[in-house]
């Protein structure tokens, strides 16, 4: 599977068994970043954001969408492909419903962390169950809290933490940098790709969860 972040929370996952092109939250122009412009065959949105998640004009062609917060519970298959939606919200309260979006990709999970902006309980992260790759939200409030992040990787022990939805020069949010998230992450491994796009494996999977910082292609 070949994984480039387009910045914000927009990844692109390209795979090879069959190969496909997933496209997950894409953004407008009006994010701050370029428009992503690029087919797919399939694209998943955990909520409905136009500006920063739901972008669908962003995309060419006519790829299948998979509503987050309209999938029903439990493991659904797309073309074969496993995937499954789990419900969060973007804040304490439970206000503003979204979804973390789990697929399962030449043979690697990768579970998208959505919009959600409150602590996991067990029984969500049960839902979400084994993870390779956290698409992992790092920019803090008014998602959830660095220190709430922590916790998830603790107890869900991914092979890869792939930073997302922190603040980018492009970025017109108020975000928290990454820095702050390597700050509270310093006890992990760290590996910085140098580029928008690396290839991952389960022969490469590191033998402890390690942060993989990617340069955002928009």
């Amino acid at each position: 599977m070949r994984l480039t972040w387009y910045g914000h929370a927009a990844f692109l996952l390209e795979t090879e068994h069959p190969p496909r092109r997933i496209i997950m939250d894409p953004f407008a122009p009006e994010s701050g970043y370029q428009a992503i412009n690029e087919p797919a065959d399939l694209v998943t949105l955990s909520h409905e954001n136009l500006r920063f998640h739901s972008h669908l004009a962003s995309v060419q062609g006519t790829p299948a969408v998979l509503q987050g917060l309209t999938c029903p519970p439990g493991e659904q298959l797309w073309e074969g492909l496993p995937l499954r939606a789990v419900t969060v919200f973007e804040n304490v309260q439970h206000e503003g419903p979204n979804a973390i979006i789990k697929l399962t990709v030449d043979g690697l999970t990768v579970t998208h962390m959505g919009d959600c902006g409150h602590a996991l309980d067990a029984a969500t992260l049960a839902a979400i169950g084994q993870t390779d790759v956290l698409l992992a939200l790092t920019g803090g409030p008014p998602t959830l809290s660095l220190p709430d992040l922590l916790d998830v990787v603790e107890r869900l022990r991914p092979a890869w933490i792939v930073p997302m939805h922190f603040r980018t020069v492009p970025l017109k949010l108020n975000l928290l940098p990454l820095e702050a998230f390597l700050t509270t992450f310093a006890a992990y491994p760290l590996r910085r790709v140098g580029a928008a796009s690396v290839t991952l494996s389960r022969a490469d999977l590191p033998a402890k969860p390690t942060v993989l910082i990617l340069d955002h292609a928009r």
